[in-house]
């Protein structure tokens, strides 16, 4: 996992969600494998998701792809 420098320390991605709808966003490295930055099989990894007025919003990384899942 990579971190994206920031002047305030703080990049997150967000998407909007219908009203009252749970929300978890996930993440996908496939280039850290791809370079040797991380061993093992890669996966889909939760990310620390909030949802709050409508939108969803977690920590975002440099690299990979993000889902989000609700019901």
């Amino acid at each position: 996992i990579y971190e994206l420098p920031a002047e305030d320390g703080d990049v997150q991605i967000c998407y909007a969600v219908p009203p009252g709808t749970e929300a978890q966003i996930y993440f996908f490295d496939f280039y850290g494998p791809r370079f040797g930055e991380r061993t093992g099989q890669p996966s889909w990894e939760p990310l620390e998701t909030t949802v709050e007025n409508g939108i969803a919003c977690a920590p975002a990384q440099t690299s990979g792809a993000y889902a989000l899942i609700g019901q």
